[in-house]
């Protein structure tokens, strides 16, 4: 237990001062020279296709937003919704909701039926020809880079990739379909 000495005093309070002003000048600074935008706390952004709207996940929740709209959300329920991206059309939202993959129609706002339940988790990469989707993905677990078709819910797992103990931390699509990047703790494959 340290005693509140006199002598122990006047360095705190310089020291809490000293902070006390920074804090307010900085802030000072910020509001004169900086745009008003503030965050809300929206997660996972992914742009449409077209470049006009934003989906993301908000508060538990996918939710979009066009160039000159207020943040609208189009998913609900018990589970927490997440990693949203865009069909190639733009008219499809593909999503977490826990751990189920679901897809919801942007106009309409309603979900649409997938043909057979998966799991999965971390970012999705729908094919540019619309009719499958790749990610961590499976039957329940454990997980396996595959591709999901669309239209009857089989998964192809990816060619040439042996499932380790550890789960890739990350995977990225290339736009002609032909490569997959993905990291194994520090390591690029």
């Amino acid at each position: 237990f340290i005693s509140m000495t006199p002598s122990f005093h006047w360095p705190l309070r310089v020291f809490v001062s000293l902070l006390l002003f920074s804090a307010s000048s900085i802030r000072l600074y910020a509001e004169e020279n900086v745009d008003r935008h503030q965050g809300f706390g929206g997660l996972h952004p992914s742009v449409s296709p077209d470049g006009r709207t934003v989906a993301l996940s908000y508060q538990g929740s996918i939710a979009v937003r066009g160039e000159e709209e207020k943040l609208s959300i189009i998913t609900s329920g018990a589970s927490w919704d997440t990693e949203p991206v865009w069909s190639p059309d733009g008219g499809t939202i593909f999503y977490f909701s826990g751990s189920l993959l679901k897809a919801v129609d942007v106009n309409s706002r309603k979900e649409v039926a997938l043909p057979k339940g998966v799991t999965g988790h971390e970012r999705l990469f729908p094919h540019p020809d619309g009719t499958r989707i790749f990610g961590y993905l499976g039957q329940g677990y454990p997980l396996q880079a595959a591709w999901y078709d669309l239209a009857t819910g089989k998964l192809a797992l990816l060619p040439d990739f042996t499932p380790e103990p550890k789960k890739p931390a990350w995977a990225q699509l290339s736009p002609d379909d032909k490569s997959v990047l993905f990291a194994r703790g520090h390591n690029l494959f």
